[in-house]
């Protein structure tokens, strides 16, 4: 005889759909990739343009784009992310979701190093045909003495844009700068996107309760 199992999928961004359930409201940023480098780079607050140029010519620091994500990759991202949490207030990160995504295909890490191989940020992305979202974005910032805590934050600006012409050359269509607050309760993580340009757009996070499975 057969029976039903309901499958339930979890969905960032989407226009709001009357077939999904639990839908939460959320503003984000996103960056058209469809324009050339110039215009996007342009678009980018001031400040935010010298930091990149400055980490990118001076500071001497490496970027990496992470395709093939490790479970020992995971593991520790997941520590440093969660250690990073506590000192900031925010939400840990779900080594779970992370997982997944990396399981389906739908993971990049990011990380910049300095001269001497340490880690001074890492970004968690996920992507599908046509979209990059920032999910989890850790930095040691805190950690570091005057110099190089600006060293470390203009790493991160430089990161996101190394990300976005990365993502860029591979036919993604839209950086999604991971949502903002629409309360104010990250206004500084706000404006540090808010700096890059891009577009205040209002999507829905949801529970899609659409997927039927049929078993014998």
């Amino acid at each position: 005889k057969p029976s039903s199992s309901l499958l339930s999928i979890y969905i960032h961004s989407l226009k709001l759909d009357k077939w999904c359930a639990k839908k939460k409201r959320v503003q984000t940023i996103l960056i058209d990739l469809v324009n050339d480098s110039a215009h996007i780079f342009n678009e980018i607050k001031k400040k935010t343009r010298y930091d990149i140029r400055r980490s990118n010519e001076k500071d001497d620091v490496e970027l990496l784009l992470i395709e093939d994500v490790s479970d020992s990759e995971i593991n520790n991202f997941h520590l440093l992310y969660n250690s990073f949490a506590s000192t900031v207030g925010i939400g840990n990160a779900n080594k779970a979701k992370i997982t997944t995504f990396r399981d389906n295909g739908h993971l990049f890490f990011s990380k910049a190093i300095d001269k001497n191989g340490k880690l001074l940020c890492m970004h968690a992305l996920i992507f599908d045909d046509s979209r990059v979202r920032l999910l989890y974005s850790y930095s040691v910032f805190r950690k570091l003495d005057k110099n190089m805590r600006d060293v470390s934050g203009r790493a991160n600006k430089s990161l996101h844009w190394f990300e976005i012409n990365q993502l860029k050359n591979r036919g993604l269509k839209y950086y999604d700068f991971g949502g903002i607050s629409l309360n104010g309760e990250t206004k500084n993580i706000d404006k540090f996107k808010m700096a890059f340009g891009g577009k205040v757009v209002t999507e829905y996070n949801a529970i899609c309760l659409d997927i039927f499975w049929w078993i014998k």
